[in-house]
């Protein structure tokens, strides 16, 4: 019975490490295949591997185990990929670049320790291609996932690839050291893919922003693993980094935490990042591939979107919401980089401003104290983000069009001293006089709390 119950924990822990951590696969029904003369459908993937010393002491250990059970069957400790779905990866030699094309119906990482397995064992194994190499050099890409209906096509597939296997390639910036325990089920080969909304909307925006490399560091606390996550535009020693955190945050109990002297110290990525965003969006991804903010150090997300933007499944309208959250921070962005408030508000105690559309000459006019217009805007920008918008006609004004569009202006000033204007009484004067209820971007709040009134009797009859 002891041996019963000991061989069951055995081949548990055998799936355990084996199987995971789970790589995204795509589903037969996801609507981004592209079908290849109605033979095949192909996506093309991005996810890449190398080979570390913790996966190697990691299939040692399920050697060890393997090898203490007699009768094993190891096609019954693997789990495959959905049927019908196969990959096509790349593996080749940093220094030589020598490169090979295979195919499997594994999971890449799933194929690569069965392989690392195999090797330790003396059975056939796929680092045969790279003779007297050590297989820490040899680093792995997912090509392309292919759905078939016959095995002939998955093979004709990689023959095609063979043919040009000397334009394949590696880009560094997207080659994810893989230890055998930092991946999540949130972060997946799509990230290219789903970084993609986030240039889309970019290239929109009529603004040149500088490009610039950008440094990713991971702090590792070697007791109990936990993790913080950071970046830089300069390359940092530990103490540098460190310093520069602590500069940067306000949480004590943190500081002290990371002040430990036991914390690993290493570059995770050097990234090429094409504006600040892009490379906050970076750091993102690599705070959710380590699960620094649920597990770690990490208090949240550069961008709230990133949370969104990291999820296995996104769904048109999540995408959609998304290119409009990315627009309006790029259009506050630079907003606040370029636009000059010149207004002088020493003794001003409040004042009328408009927003005005340049071509349209539609207009907005409010009131405001104790602030400036530059902050005024700066915070539309943030309600627009907050997704308060509904029945706000400025707010989907600025969601949809460029702030160069608009002209940004004071139009009455009430100072300290001042006790005959009445801001409220002149800018209601002023909504009439320029009709900005009917043709602008004002709105009569009466009106609306009568509508939606009418709306609730109507939802409860």
């Amino acid at each position: 019975m002891d041996n019963s119950i000991n061989k069951k924990q055995k081949l548990i822990e055998l799936k355990r490490i084996i199987n995971t951590p789970v790589e995204y696969i795509p589903k037969k029904s996801d609507k981004d295949w592209i079908k290849i003369k109605k033979k095949y459908s192909i996506l093309e993937g991005t996810i890449k591997y190398i080979i570390t010393d913790k996966l190697i002491d990691r299939i040692q250990k399920y050697t060890n185990i393997y090898l203490s059970i007699p009768d094993i069957h190891m096609h019954k400790l693997i789990k495959k990929n959905s049927k019908n779905i196969g990959i096509i990866y790349l593996a080749m030699e940093k220094k030589s670049q020598k490169k090979y094309v295979g195919y499997t119906r594994l999971p890449l990482l799933t194929f690569i320790k069965y392989n690392i397995h195999r090797k330790i064992i003396g059975e056939n194994n796929i680092f045969e291609k790279f003779p007297n190499i050590d297989i820490k050099n040899i680093v792995f890409r997912i090509l392309e996932y292919i759905k078939f209906n016959e095995k002939k096509y998955l093979i004709s597939r990689r023959e095609q690839y063979k043919k040009k296997i000397n334009k394949l390639s590696f880009k560094k910036k997207n080659i994810i050291k893989q230890s055998g325990g930092t991946n999540n089920n949130n972060n997946n080969i799509n990230f290219d893919k789903r970084i993609q909304i986030y240039y889309d909307v970019m290239n929109s925006v009529k603004y040149k922003f500088k490009p610039f490399i950008g440094y990713i560091y991971l702090l590792e606390n070697l007791k109990n693993n936990h993790k913080f996550i950071g970046g830089s535009d300069k390359e940092l020693s530990k103490e540098k980094f460190i310093k520069k955190i602590l500069t940067n945050i306000h949480d004590t109990e943190l500081a002290e935490k990371l002040k430990i002297e036991n914390l690993e110290f290493r570059l995770i990525e050097k990234f090429e990042a094409k504006s600040t965003f892009d490379f906050m969006l970076r750091i993102d991804y690599f705070k959710n591939e380590h699960n620094t903010i649920n597990k770690g150090y990490n208090k949240q997300n550069c961008m709230e979107e990133s949370k969104k933007l990291f999820i296995n499944k996104l769904t048109t309208s999540i995408k959609e919401q998304l290119k409009k959250k990315f627009y309006i921070r790029i259009q506050q962005y630079i907003f606040n980089k370029k636009y000059v408030d010149n207004y002088n508000y020493n003794n001003v105690f409040g004042f009328i401003y408009m927003i005005e559309h340049k071509e349209n000459k539609k207009k907005y006019i409010n009131y405001a104290y104790n602030t400036t217009l530059k902050a005024i805007i700066l915070n539309l920008y943030n309600k627009a983000l907050a997704d308060n918008i509904k029945h706000n006609k400025i707010l989907k004004i600025l969601m949809e069009e460029p702030y160069i569009n608009f002209n940004f202006k004071i139009i009455k000033i009430k100072d300290i001293d001042d006790t005959k204007i009445d801001l409220n009484i002149e800018t209601n004067d002023l909504i009439n006089r320029y009709d900005t209820i009917n043709n602008g971007y004002n709105i009569d709040y009466n009106d609306l709390k009568r509508k939606i009134m009418i709306n609730k009797k109507m939802a409860n009859k």
